[in-house]
């Protein structure tokens, strides 16, 4: 008796797992419950300074504003590495797009500015260029196409659009170009400066093998201690997180809590100490830096007046193959964006309009083009932080775009000092947080056809977009596994199954296909059937 009602637990459990992930994988885009709707500042601004507090939410607000301010600064400068682009468009990502968006945007724990997703996409987009200088005049123009894209949709209120990105395809690509990032920033972490370009990721390592004799010693030893200390720092959260708990008075664990958050600040002020320490008499770093950087706020600039643009802009096939991949960059970063606002926006009691989200983001988008900014995008890590920070309105991240005005201002110089290997040491330790293995791990544990309700078609397209990101780059990876996805859907709907239900009286009396579960009982004379697909005349 035991031993079958351990069974029995296990089935259900097997079956909860498994209705959790079919709902991940073909449902990535989540209902919004009832209540109350978030404004943007523009769209009523007497109203929100009618209900704006300054007892209330100013102190939330600027608080939140300068940790995540000071967070941005460091993480975008990684960011900018990540998308091939001039470093210091990163922080100029983190300004324009971000006031843009505290007006346009609903949601007030949203940090947009960079994300790891989004530049993946933009590295992929930029490859055909091989100056720095015309990449990212190039990144500008990508951001203006991509924002259009964005504002057009959410006129048309084409939110939906977001569903053929399902999960497995998501999980594929950002996997396999979290895998490439690491296999491109290796060498920085090693000290190798003078490395032959390589596309797929098993050329990349092959050229990393041959050159090892070339390593940097003192530079491979700072960036490991570097990722060894960010790691300590993400266990010290850890510990402060749990113990929390029970104490949530105690100010010393929300110090170390603090301390892990700001983990990529604290190693970029460890990364310039170590390289000013050690720089030669004159003044020079001993090992490889980021190098001087252009001081002051983001200059005005059309995108498109640049040699690089122009040229572009005068071959059709290549312009058309550049518009498809900001359209995709355009969704990639919306879903990503909008994803994490909504599901902190629901812990808040908010409601957002996806369309007018998608209109925040394409207006952000817009105007950071003619600042010299990148693609923006939401960033998973610091909006869920700005909750826990206390965030109350939009103009923490008018406060956050403020620090990173400062920062551009006055700090140049002393980023002069930064090491790349404390950059790479960064982008290693979050690209290793995107890597999700763990996806097509509990896909193949129902590996079925559909029709037996399985999940097979769901790994094969996970392992689409993986293979194709690694070997062919992130554009083909994503546009084959939808390419497959719409291909399945129109098998579906011109031959969807019909299958004969019997009932389970162990599992509460539920139907189910007796193919699948063969114990379940039917009844003589009496068919019982279910139409798995939609009725098209």
């Amino acid at each position: 008796m035991a031993d079958d009602s351990h069974k029995e637990a296990a089935e259900q459990q097997a079956g909860d797992d498994y209705h959790q992930l079919k709902d991940s994988c073909h449902a990535p885009t989540k209902q919004h419950r009832p209540g109350g709707t978030a404004q943007s500042i523009l769209s009523n601004p007497r109203d929100f300074l009618a209900r704006y507090s300054l007892k209330l939410d100013l102190p939330g607000d600027v608080v939140s504003g300068l940790t995540l301010g000071s967070i941005c600064l460091a993480q975008t400068l990684a960011h900018a590495v990540i998308a091939t682009t001039d470093p210091i468009q990163g922080p100029y990502c983190a300004f324009a797009p971000a006031i843009a968006y505290a007006f346009l945007g609903t949601s007030p724990h949203a940090s947009v500015s960079s994300g790891a997703i989004a530049a993946i996409l933009i590295a992929d987009q930029l490859r055909p260029w091989s100056s720095i200088e015309d990449r990212t005049a190039m990144a500008s123009l990508l951001a203006l196409l991509s924002g259009l894209a964005l504002i057009i949709m959410g006129l048309c209120r084409l939110a939906y659009a977001t569903r053929f990105l399902s999960k497995p395809t998501l999980s594929g690509f950002i996997t396999g170009g979290s895998l490439l990032i690491i296999a491109n920033q290796l060498p920085k972490l090693l000290g190798l400066t003078q490395l032959p370009s390589a596309e797929s990721l098993v050329a990349r390592i092959y050229v990393i093998l041959q050159h090892f004799s070339e390593v940097n010693l003192v530079v491979t030893a700072l960036g490991i201690a570097l990722l060894l200390f960010m790691e300590a720092l993400k266990k010290t959260k850890t510990f402060a997180t749990r113990q929390m708990r029970a104490r949530p008075s105690a100010r010393w664990l929300l110090v170390l809590k603090l301390l892990g958050d700001m983990k990529e600040m604290l190693v970029v002020v460890a990364g310039i100490t170590f390289a000013y320490l050690t720089a030669q008499p004159s003044g020079v770093p001993s090992l490889p830096t980021v190098g001087s950087i252009p001081s002051g706020l983001p200059p005005l600039a059309l995108p498109w007046e640049n040699a690089a643009a122009q040229k572009l802009l005068s071959d059709t096939s290549k312009l058309q193959s550049f518009a498809l991949g900001a359209v995709l960059v355009a969704l990639t970063t919306f879903l990503t964006t909008f994803s994490t606002a909504e599901q902190v926006a629901q812990k808040a009691g908010m409601h957002l309009d996806p369309s007018q989200e998608m209109i925040a983001l394409g207006g952000a988008g817009v105007a950071g083009s003619f600042f010299g900014a990148f693609p923006p995008s939401g960033s998973l890590s610091r909006t869920g932080l700005s909750h826990q920070l206390g965030v109350r309105t939009q103009l923490s991240g008018l406060v956050s775009a403020t620090v990173i005005g400062f920062g551009l201002v006055f700090l140049p110089p002393v980023l002069y000092y930064l090491p790349t290997c404390a950059l790479a040491a960064i982008i290693l330790n979050g690209s290793r947080a995107l890597i999700d293995f763990d996806t097509a791990f509990m896909l193949m544990k129902f590996w079925k056809p559909k029709a037996q309700g399985g999940l097979k078609r769901d790994l094969v397209i996970w392992c689409i977009a993986f293979a194709c990101t690694v070997q062919l780059g992130v554009l083909y990876g994503v546009v084959f596994a939808v390419i497959v996805s719409v291909c399945l859907i129109v098998a579906d709907a011109a031959a969807p199954p019909a299958v004969t239900l019997g009932i389970l009286e162990r599992f509460g009396g539920v139907w189910r296909s007796v193919e699948n579960f063969p114990e379940a009982e039917t009844y003589p004379g009496v068919l019982v059937f279910e139409f798995r697909g939609p009725l098209s005349f």
